[in-house]
């Protein structure tokens, strides 16, 4: 074997190491998008449909005997809308993140020891540096 041989070994694991610490990050921005996601407001529109589905006579409950709701509806629905910029965001970091997972899966279905660890380890790194954080935007969305 020899050095070149080694050498192509350690930068195969450092690089998936990389990959998996990037994956915690993408993690993390995800988690991000979604927070910003979920205060922004509804249409208009939207926000007068749930405005009249949220009344009173609308989430009565129904006569006995009768399975209806008394405007047609399903009573309790709650429709959310985002920024479609925000969620084509999420689509793609989705996209994203499902790939590198499964990169990362086959790397450890190879059962090479030190491919895993390199993980592994990682994937524990990233989440160390990238997941004590949290949000918390109950003060933002009151």
């Amino acid at each position: 074997y020899g050095k070149q041989w080694y050498q192509r070994r350690v930068r195969g694991c450092a690089c998936w190491f990389v990959l998996a610490i990037f994956y915690q990050g993408l993690k993390f921005t995800r988690g991000y998008v979604q927070k910003s996601c979920e205060c922004s407001e509804p249409s208009s529109l939207i926000a007068k449909v749930l405005a009249e589905r949220r009344s009173p006579q609308y989430n009565a409950l129904p006569e006995e005997g009768n399975t209806h709701h008394p405007q047609g509806g399903t009573g309790g629905l709650r429709v959310k809308t985002i920024n479609w910029k925000l969620h084509l965001t999420q689509t793609v970091l989705q996209m994203v993140q499902t790939a590198m997972s499964y990169f990362l899966m086959l790397v450890v279905m190879t059962y090479n020891v030190w491919l895993c660890l390199a993980v592994l380890f990682g994937d524990a790194v990233g989440y160390l540096i990238f997941h004590r954080y949290t949000f918390d935007n109950s003060d933002h969305c009151n």
